[in-house]
This record gives C-alpha cells, structure tokens and sequence, in this order.
C-alpha cells in the first residue's frame, strides 16, 4: 500500500508540471496516459482522486468522467480512447485503469488481454 501512496503523490506532483499540462515533450504524440493498478488498491485510488478533484488552488482541474457507465454504454476500452483522440489534443488526459499497460496494449485486472494497440503512456 505505502508504493500505490507513493506513485499516487508522484501522479500529483505531474499534474502540476507544466510540460505535463501543455502536452509538450510526447514527439507529436497525443496526450493520453494511463495508470494502472491492481484490483485491492481500487478504494485507496478512488479515494486519492476524489480528495485532488476537490481540492482547491491547484495549478490543474480534474474533470472526472465514470468510465464504467461509459463502458456500459461503449462496450470496450479500445473504442473510449479511439475515439477521444481527436477530442483531447491540447490537454491531458488521464485513464485510471485497473489493470496493466505494457506500453501497447491494456489487460483488465491483469488477466484478460486485449490484444488491441493504443497510443498511451505509461502515467508513472
């Protein structure tokens, strides 16, 4: 657990780095980055996020968006930041992902492969 709170504090010092907010330095990639952990840390993530996204005076705003009710509606991860891309180009975005990413593809919970490639980078 005091790894997960570490690489947690690491995530927020990267929110407030400027390179990191204006997507400079990715070689004309887009701006998406994942973070994956595993499965028993969920509540120790969910709680970390909700105290950055409602805290005040930092030099970033996090919007937070449900994935799984989008899930729900899209059916597979792939498609979400397929189709984001275009969307997103001047701002980071950010994918909590419970799971792994080996730098090409995301595997749920560590055990069901994807097998799908994605242009993303690994959060920490």
């Amino acid at each position: 657990m005091h790894h997960r709170i570490e690489q947690l504090h690491a995530i927020k010092d990267r929110f407030s780095d400027e390179m990191f907010l204006s997507n400079k330095g990715l070689s004309n990639e887009v701006g998406i980055h994942v973070f994956c952990y595993d499965p028993k840390d969920e509540m120790i993530v969910r709680r970390y996020f909700s105290d950055l996204i409602h805290s005040a005076g930092q030099p970033y705003r996090l919007i937070e968006c449900d994935l799984y009710k989008i899930f729900l509606q899209i059916m597979r991860s792939h498609n979400i930041l397929d189709n984001i891309q275009h969307l997103f180009s001047d701002i980071p975005v950010v994918k909590l992902y419970l799971g792994a990413y080996d730098g090409q593809t995301l595997s749920l919970f560590d055990e069901f492969h994807a097998g799908n490639y994605y242009r993303a980078f690994n959060m920490i």
